[in-house]
């Protein structure tokens, strides 16, 4: 039974009761209520009152708890998403590069100068080759972006920043004086949040480059915050959202996800439901000290993560209360966080297409894309979520 159900149930029969009581006559309740019709009325307009305001401060006490105090229970609503459609991409090789309001577009780490554009309304595919003379810089770790009209060319072991126009998809433009990055995020032709490895140690840091700027790159080494080593704690994803213009960064290995402004300043830091606060990682140190690596396998919190203009998307592997191994077995569970009142919303299951792994997800304010294995998956978002992503509309008219 639905709340809404619940709600509807309880309010028929407490009407009910109240019908009968005021139905019956004086003589008949003579021996049960001593009072006139009006102190009847009375106590149960009190009685009603009473009950609801009680009502009332336990749901906003509830709801108080699960956004902002969240004893790692998780609140599953009713199907906030729907399977579309699924298509078979042949290759377990592609990643999202990006969206506009017609396309999806995939790249392809097999063949990294190839987009697939997908459509949204008729889920055609399309092929897209970048124009590029790439004998000119020996890439070794290509990445795309797809920003509104523009498309970035990316590798931050050369490293490189190519940038074209999507109408005639050549890179014409290379992006001057970068430093080695391990993250990249366009934020548009001449600016760039990146992650380096250029702190103390090969440590972490995050930094905004800019090539209209002297000096072009600023770090802000304290972004990130160093648990153990400063190189697998401090692991994560880093995201971009053009609408309200911020990165967000979200750690693998423990709870925390961390909002940035384009240049590079924090906004704000904030959890999520789950409890672990401190990477569980075993790092060993090789060759005197200069190498290191993990020794054990990681515990992953957070694994794959989307955002959608004041929607954070996570990809939890994090088991709550309450939640059966079976559950599991058959998705893979998203929590869903409003960035703007830095809150856990809600959670829901990504059911999986066969046995196939997770690799990555993308939402829109239309629909959630997910690929698993050689498989496509979309979504179409219903109006429980896409009312939350309207809210900032709302709030911008």
């Amino acid at each position: 039974m639905s709340w809404n159900v619940h709600l509807i149930f309880n309010l028929f029969f407490v009407g009910l009761a109240l019908t009968s009581i005021l139905m019956l006559s004086p003589s008949k309740t003579a021996n049960i209520i001593q009072t006139d019709r009006k102190k009847r009325w009375f106590y149960i307009s009190s009685n009603i009152i009473f009950s609801t305001i009680i009502i009332i401060a336990l749901f906003l006490s509830s709801e108080k708890i699960m956004r902002y105090e969240n004893p790692f229970i998780r609140r599953f609503p009713k199907h906030p998403i729907v399977q579309d459609t699924i298509i078979d991409l042949k290759f377990n090789s592609y990643y999202f590069a990006g969206s506009d309001r017609e396309k999806i577009y995939l790249g392809n780490y097999s063949n990294p100068l190839h987009i697939t554009a997908i459509s949204k309304k008729t889920k055609n595919k399309e092929s897209i080759k970048i124009i590029f003379d790439s004998k000119k810089t020996l890439f070794s770790s290509v990445k795309i972006r797809i920003r509104d009209s523009s498309f970035y060319l990316m590798d931050g072991t050369v490293p490189a920043v190519f940038t074209g126009s999507k109408s005639n998809w050549k890179a014409e433009k290379q992006l001057t004086g970068l430093p080695y990055f391990t993250l990249a995020e366009p934020i548009n032709q001449t600016k760039i949040i990146l992650r380096s490895s250029n702190g103390r140690n090969a440590e972490h840091s995050i930094g905004i480059f800019n090539e209209t700027k002297s000096p072009k790159i600023k770090y802000n080494s304290s972004l990130l915050q160093k648990q153990i080593d400063g190189i697998f704690d401090t692991d994560g994803m880093l995201l971009f959202d053009e609408k309200t213009n911020r990165a967000v960064y979200t750690y693998y290995y423990r709870n925390e996800y961390i909002v940035i402004d384009t240049n590079a300043n924090l906004e704000y830091s904030a959890n999520t439901i789950d409890t672990t606060t401190k990477a569980k990682i075993k790092v060993a140190h090789l060759k005197n000290n200069t190498e290191r690596k993990l020794s054990a396998p990681a515990i992953t919190v957070n694994a794959y993560t989307a955002v959608c203009e004041n929607l954070l998307f996570v990809n939890s592997t994090v088991f709550g209360r309450f939640e059966s191994d079976k559950l599991w077995e058959q998705s893979f569970i998203i929590d869903v966080y409003n960035l703007d009142t830095k809150s856990y919303l809600m959670s829901f299951s990504l059911y999986k297409i066969g046995n196939k792994k997770l690799s990555s997800i993308i939402v829109t304010p239309e629909y959630l894309y997910a690929i698993m294995g050689t498989d496509l998956g979309i979504y179409r978002l219903r109006d429980l979520l896409k009312n939350e992503i309207n809210s900032l509309k709302s709030k911008e008219n």
